[in-house]
């Protein structure tokens, strides 16, 4: 999977690919997702500014990226700021890399937290890649 756009000056980290699965929650919302070969990929891309997870119907057909910013970043308005990130070794479906964004819109489907957890095999090294004060 291509990388998505990065912005003038930004620089990737660390390209995680393979993510198992994902889950995500905020407010009364909850969406729940798995890799499938040829129907739909995950990854994970940490840059120095922000985080980027993309996902890929039919080999590329279409993509959706869901973005979170670091505190510190430039950033568009109304954007997710990451707020706090966990590592869980030994997750139910192996390593757990959990983000927690403050929402930069929330709505009535949306509140203002989002809880974002990722089930991949490098799950150490992307929370390497992160800054380390969001780390709890």
């Amino acid at each position: 999977m291509d990388h998505p756009p990065l912005e003038p000056g930004e620089a990737l980290r660390l390209h995680a690919p393979a993510i198992r699965g994902a889950v995500a929650r905020s407010g009364p919302s909850f969406r729940a997702t798995v890799s499938l070969p040829v129907v739909q990929d995950l990854d994970l891309f940490i840059t120095d500014r922000r985080i980027i997870v993309r996902a890929e119907i039919f080999l590329g057909l279409f993509e959706s990226d869901y973005i979170a910013w670091y505190p510190r970043a430039d950033r568009p308005t109304e954007s997710d700021v990451l707020t706090h990130v966990y590592l869980t070794p030994d997750g139910p479906m192996g390593p757990l890399l959990t983000l927690v964004a403050k929402t930069g819109r929330p709505s009535l489907l949306r509140g203002p937290e989002l809880r974002l957890a990722l089930y991949l095999p490098n799950a150490a090294a992307a929370a390497a890649a992160l800054p380390a004060d969001l780390l709890g």
